[in-house]
C-alpha cells in the first residue's frame, strides 16, 4: 500500500510539472498572439483605407482599357518621338519658365501698387 501511494506521488509530481510546463507554454503563446494583433494593427487600418481603391479598381473596365490601348498607334507615336529636338525643347522649356517668372514678378509688382 505504501509502495502504491509512493507511486502515486510521483505520477501526480510528474502530471503537476507537465501541468506547469504546459501553462508556461500557453501563457507564451497568448503573449506572442497578442504581440503580433498589435503589430499587424497598422497592416489592418491601412488595408481598411484602401478599402475604397480596390472598390474603385474593381469596377473598372479592363476590356475598354485594353482596347483603347490597342487603338493607340504606338509607331506612330515612336516615330514622333524620334523626331524631336530634346534640346530644344528643352530651351523652349526654360525660356517659358523664364518668361512665366517674369509675368509673375510683375504680376505681384502690380498687385503691391494697386494693393496699398
Amino acid at each position: 500500500m505504501d509502495e502504491e501511494l509512493q507511486k502515486l506521488k510521483k505520477e501526480l509530481k510528474l502530471t503537476r510539472y507537465c501541468s506547469l510546463i504546459t501553462a508556461v507554454l500557453l501563457v507564451c503563446v497568448i503573449a506572442g498572439g497578442a504581440y503580433m494583433v498589435n503589430r499587424l494593427a497598422p497592416a489592418v487600418t491601412a488595408l481598411q483605407e484602401m478599402q475604397p481603391v480596390v472598390e474603385k479598381l474593381n469596377n473598372l473596365d479592363v476590356e475598354m482599357l485594353n482596347e483603347k490601348i490597342e487603338q493607340l498607334d504606338m509607331e506612330g507615336l515612336n516615330q514622333a518621338m524620334e523626331g524631336l529636338d530634346t534640346e530644344e525643347l528643352s530651351k523652349a522649356i526654360k525660356n517659358i519658365n523664364d518668361v512665366s517668372d517674369k509675368l509673375q514678378e510683375i504680376g505681384n509688382t502690380f498687385s503691391g501698387l494697386f494693393g496699398r
